[in-house]
């Protein structure tokens, strides 16, 4: 085969719009080919298609790139929206155990009605509230508590500014949903220990 018809072969090759393939392999397989007697243009052309076939099987840097990009976005917005959910949650764990101090101060209870002394700091007794304050607080809240006397309160309230900036608060009158800020005054005895 002469040099002006390879080239001829060649210039046909990339008017295939086969760009990327290497024009120095090419050569080789063709030299190749010249040993064997069944060379003609054809078996070129076919050869050209087949190298084009294995020289695209991987992906470019760009495509890598882009879903490298897209991975990444995704991940931010999903560690963004766990980071909320996790302050939710505390929030509601928060709730839960302010919400159990309605039951847990009814077990303290004498036949008078009266709560059990030091409601707001008795963590030993049955009915004292300290335990379920100290969880709220683990959560993140900051606890108010208050009763209306130290020894043998009638009434008692508890406030709670939660994690996610509202507050809840629980009292004695069976009360236990969102609050002010200022229901409760943090002291025993206290003037103000209703909620509402």
């Amino acid at each position: 085969m002469s040099s002006l018809r390879l080239v001829c072969v060649l210039v046909v090759i990339h008017s295939f719009g086969l760009k990327t393939v290497n024009f120095q392999r090419i050569y080789y397989n063709i030299l190749s080919l010249r040993k064997i007697k069944s060379f003609n243009s054809l078996s070129i052309i076919s050869l050209v298609f087949s190298m084009k076939k294995t020289l695209n099987k991987g992906f470019t840097l760009i495509e890598l790139l882009v879903v490298i990009a897209i991975i990444g976005i995704l991940a931010g917005v999903v560690l963004t929206s766990l980071g909320s959910a996790r302050e939710k949650a505390r929030a509601a764990s928060a709730k839960a155990s302010l919400s159990a101090m309605r039951a847990e101060a009814e077990l303290g209870t004498d036949t008078g009605g009266a709560y059990v002394d030091g409601i707001c700091t008795n963590s030993t007794e049955t009915g004292g509230l300290a335990t379920l304050i100290d969880a709220a607080t683990d959560q993140g809240s900051t606890v108010i508590c208050g009763a209306d006397a130290a020894t043998s309160p009638s009434a008692w309230g508890v406030l709670a500014e939660l994690p996610d900036g509202t507050y809840y608060c629980v009292d004695s009158t069976g009360y236990a949903g969102d609050s002010a800020a200022s229901a409760i005054i943090n002291s025993t005895p206290s003037a103000d220990v209703s909620c509402r």
